[in-house]
């Protein structure tokens, strides 16, 4: 049986060399879920871009956990092109909750994003709306008083609020700290 314990990479964030990638990439290959999500997981933890690839195969993944593991990863690694495809996976069905998946497209701070949160700020779920509540005010640098256990009256009052803000700035917005 192989060995699935995770051994964290050393240093936090770095380029990895070619040889570290072609190895993660066999492990996000590996017949073992568990190899596949500890490589997921490993892959974000360096923070390099050329990591997106093979974490983007991980986001179609059959199991849950390892398409978990690898939309945060493309979280953590942080570019802004891997948001369309978490997009795409928060919105389709097959892919199971949403929460993980917001919470990783919440860290890469693009505007392309704000309809998809807003969207979810109306989900059944508590933490679904509270996580896609949060992304909205990491994204856009504000708040609108959503509380995700409020009754539903008082959360309507915020997503009216959420929504007539993002179609008065829509066009105009740039994400706080974020560089054309």
């Amino acid at each position: 049986m192989p060995d699935v314990r995770r051994t964290p990479l050393k240093n936090g964030t770095r380029t990895l060399a070619e040889d570290e990638i072609k190895r993660l990439a066999g492990d996000m290959a590996s017949p073992s879920w568990e190899m596949r999500c500890n490589a997921a997981e490993d892959l974000g933890d360096t923070g390099d871009p050329k990591a997106i690839p093979y974490l983007l195969r991980g986001i179609a993944d059959p199991v849950g956990a390892v398409r978990y593991a690898a939309a945060a990863a493309l979280g953590k690694i942080g570019d802004p092109s891997a948001a369309r495809y978490l997009i795409d996976c928060v919105e389709s069905s097959a892919f199971g909750p949403p929460s993980p998946v917001l919470e990783a497209l919440g860290n890469l701070r693009v505007k392309e994003a704000v309809p998809t949160f807003l969207k979810y700020l109306r989900d059944p779920d508590a933490r679904t709306r509270g996580v896609a509540n949060n992304a909205l005010m990491v994204t856009t640098g504000r708040s609108m008083g959503f509380k995700p256990g409020a009754d539903e009256h008082a959360r309507e009052e915020a997503i009216a609020k959420w929504e007539e803000w993002w179609e008065e700035n829509r066009d105009a917005f740039q994400v706080p700290g974020r560089k054309k």
